[in-house]
C-alpha cells in the first residue's frame, strides 16, 4: 500500500510540474492520458498485492496454529502413554520379584525339624533309662557303680550340647537334669566315703542354682566332718539366708515361717564355738 501511494504521489507531482510547463492543449490532454494511466496502473498494483499479503497471512496463521495447537496436543499423550507403560511394566516386574521372592527363602523342609525333635525324644528317654538304673544301684548300697551311672548321663548329655545347637528351652531341660544328676552322684561319692569328689560336685550345682537346699546341705556336713568350720558356718548363713527370704512376707507380718530353720540354733552355735579363739 506504500508503494501505490508512493507511485501515485509521483504521478500527481509530474501532472502538476507538466501542467505548469504545458503550452497548449493538446500537451494538458497528454498528461491527462498519463495520469489515468498511472492511477489505474497503481490500482492494478494494489490489487496485486493485497492478495499475496492476505495469503501470507492465512498461511501464517495456519503455521502458527499447526504449531501452538495440533503439534504440542499430539506429543503429550504419546509422553504419558509411553510413561504409563513403563511405570505398569515396572510394577509388574515388582509383583513378579515380590511372588518369587519367598520361594527363594523357603523354610527348611519339615523332616529336619522332626528328626531334631525324634533325636531329642530319644536323649530324654536314654537319660531316664540311666538314671533309674544308677537309683536301682543305689538301693543295692552299690554307690560307686550309681555314681559311674550317673557320670554316663552327664557324659551324654555334654556330648548333645556339643554336637547340637538346642534352643532355649531345650538348654534349660537339660540344665535342670546336670542338676540333678551331679547332685545324686555327689550323694554317691558321700555314702561311698569320697568327701572330696562329693565337694567337687556340690560345687558344680550351686554354680548352676546358688539355691540348691541339699547341695548347700551336703556341702555343710562334710566341711563340719572335716574340720573345716569357718567354711561350714558360711554355708549355714547362705542356708539361713535363703530361709528368711522364702518367709519374709510372713516375718514382716509377725507370723509364724513355714517349718523349722535349716539349721538348729544349736548347730550355730557349736559353730561359733569351735571358731573363736
Amino acid at each position: 500500500t506504500q508503494r501505490v501511494v508512493h507511485v501515485v504521489g509521483v504521478t500527481f507531482c509530474h501532472l502538476d510540474l507538466s501542467g505548469k510547463m504545458a503550452i497548449n492543449s493538446q500537451q494538458n490532454t497528454t498528461y491527462i492520458v498519463i495520469g489515468l494511466a498511472a492511477i489505474a496502473t497503481a490500482a492494478a498494483l494494489y490489487f496485486a498485492f493485497s492478495p499475496k499479503k492476505s495469503s501470507d497471512d492465512a498461511s501464517s496463521s495456519k503455521g502458527s496454529g499447526s504449531k501452538d495447537g495440533g503439534g504440542g496436543s499430539s506429543i503429550t499423550p504419546v509422553k504419558s502413554n509411553v510413561q504409563s507403560s513403563g511405570s505398569s511394566t515396572s510394577t509388574a516386574t515388582t509383583a513378579d520379584n515380590t511372588s518369587k521372592a519367598p520361594t527363594s527363602s523357603a523354610a527348611p523342609p519339615a523332616t529336619s525339624s522332626s528328626t531334631k525333635d525324634d533325636d531329642e525324644k530319644q536323649l530324654n528317654r536314654r537319660i531316664e533309662e540311666i538314671d533309674r538304673a544308677g537309683k536301682a544301684l543305689f538301693k543295692n548300697k552299690q554307690y560307686m557303680e550309681a555314681a559311674e551311672t550317673f557320670t554316663e548321663a552327664l557324659d551324654l548329655i555334654e556330648s548333645s550340647k556339643k554336637s547340637k545347637d538346642k534352643k532355649e528351652g531345650q538348654k534349660s531341660s537339660l540344665t535342670r537334669q546336670i542338676i540333678t544328676l551331679t547332685n545324686n552322684r555327689s550323694a554317691m561319692y558321700e555314702k561311698a566315703s569320697h568327701p572330696d569328689l562329693a565337694l567337687s560336685d556340690c560345687d558344680a550345682v550351686l554354680d548352676l542354682d546358688p539355691a540348691h537346699i541339699k547341695a548347700r546341705t551336703r556341702r555343710l556336713r562334710i566341711l563340719e566332718s572335716q574340720k573345716r568350720h569357718r567354711e561350714a558356718l558360711v554355708e549355714v548363713c547362705a542356708l539361713q539366708l535363703k530361709y528368711m527370704n522364702d518367709n519374709r512376707d510372713k516375718l514382716r507380718l509377725g507370723l509364724p515361717p513355714t517349718g523349722p530353720p535349716p539349721v538348729p540354733q544349736s548347730k550355730i552355735e557349736e559353730l561359733v564355738t569351735f571358731i573363736q579363739p
